[in-house]
């Protein structure tokens, strides 16, 4: 069974269970086209009235052969996640009610109610596969929502004081010994310098992991430039050592 028949049949065995299903789309990477062999599947479910229970659907993925890496309800971000484990493949799952996914575009729109966290859900909705979408909801939804300057400017308003701490604590972190505090500072600062790039261009930000293989802008030209000083492979020997002499390894299990 394939990843998109085996999500079909878990999903409608959902709704069998009187539960009101909108639709479901699938977004990430292996829409994209940039997955690698450490890609998940991941896909987005709207529910209308609620959504299922985590007991509910933990039975009903066992008993598709899925092992459940990860289960939790998340309220701050208005969804219910999970990660499902199947023929060496990892499938990340957000169940989100009607109400709360409907609206995500307009509290973008709100100075009030902004979080830029919503920025990396309607970057996966505009490029995303739509699977099933009887009342074509979804559709409609994903064509009307646009990067506008007002939400740049919201974002740049919003953001203005954190960036330039960062950058006085990047200054800061330059002259004094050690470079852990100046690697937190100058990962706060590409983050957020990106996310202007992307709405600059009219797109909403995507996920972090994916913006210096994508953009060519001088950001991204500076962060190439920074991997090719750096031995990924030997700092990170370095660190499976020093972590392997407390006893610990690398996990397992993966998390949603």
């Amino acid at each position: 069974m394939d990843v998109l028949e085996l999500v079909s049949k878990y999903l409608f065995s959902l709704a069998k269970k009187g539960l009101n299903m909108v639709g479901y789309y699938q977004q990430g990477s292996a829409v994209s086209g940039l997955q690698d062999k450490h890609s998940d599947y991941d896909f987005i479910v709207i529910w209308k009235n609620s959504v299922p229970k985590i007991a509910i659907r933990r039975k009903v993925t066992e008993k598709l052969g899925c092992k459940v890496h990860d289960a939790r309800d998340i309220p701050s971000v208005k969804k219910s996640i999970e990660a499902l484990g199947v023929d060496n493949k990892i499938l990340n799952i957000a169940h989100i009610q009607e109400k709360d996914f409907f609206n995500f575009y307009k509290e973008l729109q709100d100075p009030a109610s902004f979080n830029p966290d919503t920025f990396v859900r309607l970057d996966g909705l505009s490029n995303a596969k739509i699977i099933y979408d009887p009342s074509k909801k979804i559709s409609l939804y994903k064509n009307s929502i646009k990067v506008t300057p007002e939400i740049r400017n919201i974002f740049k308003n919003y953001i203005k004081s954190e960036i330039e701490h960062d950058l006085k604590m990047l200054e800061v972190s330059t002259e004094r010994k050690g470079v852990a505090n100046y690697i937190g500072y100058l990962h706060d600062l590409v983050e957020n310098l990106n996310i202007l790039f992307a709405l600059s261009d009219r797109k909403f930000p995507g996920s972090m992991k994916w913006f210096e293989v994508l953009n060519k802008n001088e950001l991204g030209s500076l962060m190439k430039e920074l991997e090719k000083r750096i031995n990924k492979e030997d700092v990170t020997g370095k660190i499976l050592k020093i972590a392997g002499n407390f006893g610990f390894k690398p996990s397992k299990e993966i998390k949603a």
